[in-house]
């Protein structure tokens, strides 16, 4: 059985280099700190990059004190890498996959449309066997996010 501190420091160290990609590489490429007033727009994804950062840092020296020094040996790594059974590797395609259709039903059905569907398929992806419940869920997500961002922010949506 793998120890709660092996995942730890893995998960970790994960959350913590994607904090340091967006940290230094996406806000400060994909964000213009354009402003006259007030603060810039890179503020806000700064301080909960920041936050990550802190948080997984934490994580990663939680997993060191519960024995997470045995996480390093060979045999764990051994033991962990017997563990997957291809599973957990297939739903996470399954989901990044539909992401991607997400991503392409955005740009070309739009969000009132594609947002539904997507929340739909996730939902069975993670087996959620409540059909009904599971396009109520889709259908108020999509309205109450279409309210709050299209209606009440005035936020253009896809």
């Amino acid at each position: 059985m793998m120890k709660k501190g092996f995942k730890d420091i893995y998960t970790g160290l994960v959350l913590f280099a994607a904090s340091l990609l967006m940290f230094f590489y996406v806000i400060p490429h994909h964000i213009k700190a354009y402003t006259v007033y007030g603060l810039p727009p890179s503020f806000f994804p700064k301080v909960i990059t920041v936050a990550l950062g802190v948080f997984s840092f934490i994580l990663i020296i939680s997993g060191l004190r519960q024995g997470g020094k045995e996480a390093f040996s060979l045999e764990a790594i051994k033991e962990h890498f017997r563990s997957i059974d291809g599973r957990p590797a297939r739903n996470v395609l399954m989901i990044f996959g539909i992401a991607i259709l997400y991503y392409i039903g955005l740009a070309t059905i739009g969000f009132i449309i594609s947002t539904p569907i997507i929340i739909f398929l996730l939902g069975i992806a993670f087996r959620w066997k409540r059909y009904v419940i599971l396009i109520l869920i889709s259908g108020l997500t999509t309205t109450v996010l279409y309210l709050i961002f299209g209606v009440v922010l005035g936020s253009p949506l896809p």
